[in-house]
């Protein structure tokens, strides 16, 4: 069965004095921080200078914002549970657990229905 989601371009990120690309597929998380995001994918880290709304708009439907510092590549959720604090957190590929702000949730959770 094809998919309906469109594979997006690569990302051109500046590296050290030169460039480097990385398929969005292989993006795990990214993470605001003031004018920049940090582009997490396996153990490596990228920063950039843009912002978290708009780079998820670029990358298409498989990334979700889950927090106004945290998007994610819906395709590394393995859970998204109560904390038992009255908060969600979204656990990806390899344990890590994230904060799912309370305006996000119905939004993470449609991206799975979609898929």
């Amino acid at each position: 069965m094809p998919s309906r989601l469109r594979v997006p371009p690569p990302l051109l990120l500046a590296v050290g004095s030169g460039f480097r690309t990385i398929r969005p597929d292989a993006i795990d998380w990214i993470e605001a921080d003031g004018n920049h995001i940090r582009v997490r994918s396996g153990d490596a880290e990228y920063p950039i200078r843009a912002s978290l709304r708009a780079t998820v708009a670029r990358l298409g439907a498989r990334f979700r914002q889950i927090h106004r510092r945290y998007a994610v590549n819906v395709a590394r959720i393995e859970a998204i549970e109560p904390n038992g604090e009255g908060t969600w957190m979204v656990t990806i590929a390899g344990g890590l657990q994230l904060p799912l702000g309370r305006s996000y949730r119905r939004h993470l959770i449609s991206a799975f229905i979609q898929l």
